[in-house]
Formats: C-alpha cells, sequence, structure tokens
C-alpha cells in the first residue's frame, strides 16, 4: 500500500504508520526518515553564519569558564503541585562563551556552550563542561543548537532561558554576542 492511499484511507492507521509501511515498499522514499544528522565542523568564529546547521563542531574554541552566564526560572512555592501532579517545573540555564584563540573582549563571543540535563548550579555546569572540552584550552566543541543569539527578536518566539543566561553574562562579564551566534548543548557520554 503506497502512502498517499494509506493516508486516504484514515481508519485506524495513524501518519506513522503509513510513512513506515511506504518504507517498506519503497528505500528511496525513505531516505527522509532514516537520514542521520550530519555534524559541520567550522571554525568558532564562523559560528554566526552557519544558521541552517543543527550540529556543530566548532574547531579552536576555547571555553572562557570564567565568564558564565545563569539564569535560573523556578516556581513560586505556593505554585508547586504535588509530585504526581503536572504543573509549575524548575528551570536552569546556563551558559558560557565559546571564542577562538586570541580573542580579546572586545571582540563579539560568535557561540556559546551549555550544559544538558539535570544541572542545577552554574559551577556544577562549569564543571560539566570543563570535564567535557579540554578545561579552557583550545579544541574541539561539538553539540546541537539549542537557540541562536537574537531568536526573541524573531517573530512568535519568547525570550529563551538561555538568552536570557547570556544576558547576565554580557552584563556581569562586558561580553558583546555576535548576532545569530550558537548556544551549543553538550550532550551526555
Amino acid at each position: 500500500m503506497d502512502r498517499a492511499r494509506c493516508i486516504q484511507r484514515r481508519t485506524h492507521v495513524d501518519a506513522m504508520t503509513c510513512a513506515i509501511l511506504s518504507c517498506g515498499l519503497s528505500v528511496a522514499g525513505c531516505d527522509r526518515l532514516s537520514s542521520k544528522r550530519e555534524e559541520t565542523r567550522v571554525a568558532v568564529d564562523e559560528a554566526p553564519k552557519h544558521e541552517k546547521e543543527s550540529r556543530l563542531t566548532l574547531t579552536g574554541a576555547k571555553v572562557l569558564l570564567d565568564r558564565g552566564g545563569a539564569y535560573d526560572r523556578v516556581c513560586p512555592p505556593n505554585q508547586r503541585p504535588p509530585r504526581s501532579a503536572p504543573g509549575c517545573m524548575d528551570h536552569h540555564f546556563y551558559v558560557f562563551p565559546l571564542v577562538p584563540e586570541g580573542w580579546t573582549s572586545s571582540a563579539e563571543v560568535p557561540a556559546w556552550i551549555t550544559c544538558s540535563g539535570n544541572v542545577t548550579s552554574l559551577d556544577a555546569c562549569r564543571a560539566r563542561v570543563a570535564a567535557r572540552t579540554a578545561d579552557g584550552r583550545p579544541g574541539d566543541v561539538s553539540g546541537t543548537v539549542a537557540v541562536r543569539v537574537g531568536d526573541r527578536e524573531r517573530f512568535g518566539r519568547t525570550n529563551s532561558g538561555w538568552e536570557k543566561a547570556i544576558d547576565q553574562a554580557v552584563e556581569v562579564h562586558q561580553l558583546r554576542p555576535a548576532p545569530r551566534g550558537p548556544v551549543l548543548r553538550l550532550g551526555d557520554k
């Protein structure tokens, strides 16, 4: 059964089942479903120019572990639901600048790195980033793009916690974020 006929029937078969059925009948039709995300390697100072990529490896990237920013969105005590009920959840956002070797504070920060997982303090994120990168020395840094600097100015977007963490780092450390610089999410290994 081809995908079009499958969707036409609209019985108890959902769209994913249709895609899987058509995939089994046509290998060419499955390229989109089975394509693996490619990771693009670019120099850290070129990161803002690569807006279409969802995974990046930034070469020659130095993490400024002493210039992090934080934003904690915590629930007010009176809005915390019982353990089993959905509701307000605490969210923690931490970022550190990624810069090329020889970077000076008058230059823009081309990219940022953030922690993923259950990290609840800037120091814990700093330790995780240091352990997974070159510990402040230039090297390759990889991750998925969480957001980009300036996404909040785009129509229909709200301020993300990462952008608020960047705002805090900018204010405290007098940094200049590059427009459209990516925030890479450091994955767990």
